[in-house]
């Protein structure tokens, strides 16, 4: 997909974005204390300037994950039990309005991943005018930009974000806000986070 700047355009109501962060007051600075499981695969900073959310930052069970995407939670929690989901974890970081959520999904096969971020590929061109390409340089990856509302709270975002697969696990980073944003942030994140999953943490 490259960094051209793609259109910010309204959703269809079934891929209305999930994230929380953005209704949740608890941050502090830097990154997040001796982080366990799922949670240590995923990036230990947010963006510069940006604080981690410790009330909306959690491992994410079946429950918790199918709501975590903007896929529709139905659909995606079949998919996640068919593919055997063993786990995953989010981190929710913010600045002021802005905020990024950085999240994992864990799968026994790098098959079961795949069919997963297939998934996420669905939920993202059945949204209205939502733009999703390949993303330059990220293997197995899909990347997006729309406009849409929070789940909690109803606010209205413009994200971007891309999901990419690395072996048996499925890693998603968006970055959303009140005005258009640029999506190399999201880009760049999600190069750091699949160096990061390369190395093994």
């Amino acid at each position: 997909m490259g960094l051209r700047t793609l259109p910010l355009i309204a959703v269809a109501g079934a891929a209305a974005l999930v994230l929380a962060g953005c209704d949740s007051s608890g941050t502090s600075p830097g990154t997040s204390s001796a982080p366990q499981g799922a949670q240590a695969l995923l990036l230990p900073g947010g963006p510069p300037g940006y604080t981690l959310n410790t009330s909306a930052s959690e491992s994410l069970d079946l429950d918790a994950a199918r709501v975590a995407t903007i896929a529709d939670p139905d659909t995606l929690g079949t998919a996640l039990g068919r593919n055997d989901y063993s786990g995953g974890a989010e981190n929710v970081w913010q600045q002021g309005d802005r905020y990024e959520t950085d999240a994992v999904f864990r799968f026994r096969t790098a098959a079961q991943a795949a069919a997963v971020l297939e998934v996420e590929h669905t939920a993202m061109t059945n949204g209205l005018g939502v733009v999703a390409d390949p993303a330059q340089g990220i293997p197995n990856s899909w990347a997006y930009t729309l406009f849409g509302s929070t789940r909690q709270g109803g606010k209205s975002v413009f994200c971007q974000g891309v999901w990419f697969t690395v072996s048996s696990d499925l890693y998603g980073i968006t970055t959303c806000a009140p005005t258009p944003g640029d999506e190399s942030q999201a880009l760049s994140r999600g190069a750091a986070q699949r160096q990061r999953a390369l190395q093994g943490g």
